[in-house]
C-alpha cells in the first residue's frame, strides 16, 4: 500500500513538473521527485540503494539550485489555486487507480482489512533487503556506470562553475 502510494504521488510530481515557473519552485518540486523515487526504489529493491541515489541526486541538484537561483534571484513565488488543484486532482486520481489495480490484480486481497493475506513474510523480506543482491550478476554493470555517471557530473559542474566568471562571482561594483 505504501509502495502504490509512493509510485502515485512519483508519478504526479513528474507528471506537474513542467508547470513549475521559478528555478525555486522547479528545484524543490525536483527534489520531492527525487525522494519519492528514492522511496519507491527503497521499499522494492535496497534501502542502501535508495540512499546512495537519493544523496546523489540531491547533492547534484543543491549546486544546480544555487546556480540557478544566482541567476534570478528576485522573484516572488506565488502559488497559484488551478495548479494546487491539478496537482491534488492528480494525485488522488493515480492513487486511486493504482488501489484499484492491486484489488483488482491480486486475488488473495482481503478486502475487510485491506492488507493482502500472503503479502508478508519474513523470508521474502530478508532475501529482497540482503545487500549482496544489489551486487550480483544482473546489476554487474550497475556500479560502474554509476561511477563513470558520477564522474561526468563532477567534470560538467566544475566546467560550469568558474570561479571569476559564473554567476556565483563576488559582486564588484
Amino acid at each position: 500500500m505504501t509502495l502504490l502510494i509512493l509510485i502515485a504521488c512519483t508519478i504526479s510530481t513528474f507528471l506537474t513538473l513542467m508547470l513549475m515557473s521559478t528555478p525555486l519552485t522547479l528545484g524543490i518540486w525536483a527534489i520531492l521527485l527525487t525522494l519519492f523515487f528514492a522511496g519507491v526504489l527503497g521499499l522494492m529493491l535496497s534501502s542502501w540503494g535508495a540512499l546512495i541515489l537519493f544523496l546523489i541526486y540531491v547533492g547534484g541538484l543543491l549546486v544546480l539550485i544555487a546556480y540557478f537561483v544566482a541567476l534570478s534571484p528576485n522573484q516572488k513565488v506565488t502559488p497559484s489555486i488551478p495548479l494546487i488543484t491539478l496537482l491534488a486532482l492528480l494525485l488522488s486520481t493515480t492513487s486511486w487507480a493504482f488501489l484499484w489495480i492491486a484489488m483488482v490484480s491480486n486475488p488473495k486481497w482481503n478486502l475487510v482489512t485491506s492488507i493482502p493475506t500472503s503479502a508478508f513474510s519474513l523470508t521474502d523480506f530478508t532475501s529482497s533487503m540482503s545487500f549482496l543482491s544489489f551486487l550480483g550478476p544482473s546489476n554487474l554493470l550497475t556500479l560502474p556506470l554509476l561511477g563513470l555517471l558520477l564522474l561526468l557530473i563532477l567534470i560538467a559542474a566544475v566546467k560550469v562553475s568558474n570561479r571569476n566568471e559564473g554567476a556565483l562571482r563576488p559582486f564588484k561594483p
